[in-house]
């Protein structure tokens, strides 16, 4: 739309003014936020079953997650994957800026 500031996303109008995506929901009339779906419409969804794997041994945090807790959960079984059985990743003090290389590390 031409004198508005605004930042311009599809059919190079901003939001306000048409730009937006709208809900995949049948029948709703809201901006998509997350996979196509509005907030109202995402929070609509069934909870699916998450269950780690057999050889890990971390408690399961809630036996059914919503749609983003399952990246989640996936991110943090990476995060705490075993190095060859005997030691566990973990998290081992705050983050210094090195002065060797001028990278961050612990």
């Amino acid at each position: 739309m031409d004198g508005c500031p605004k930042l311009a996303h599809a059919n190079h109008k901003c939001v306000a003014h048409g730009g937006g995506r709208y809900c995949k929901s049948p029948g709703c009339t809201l901006h998509a936020r997350f996979m196509g779906l509005c907030l109202t419409c995402n929070a609509d969804l069934a909870p699916i079953d998450i269950h780690p794997s057999p050889t890990n041994d971390s408690t399961t945090l809630c036996s059914s997650l919503r749609l983003m807790d399952a990246m989640d959960w996936s991110i943090l079984q990476l995060l705490v994957k075993e190095d060859d059985g005997s030691e566990k990743y973990r998290w081992r003090g705050k983050v210094e800026a090195s002065s060797e290389s001028g990278i961050l590390g612990n």
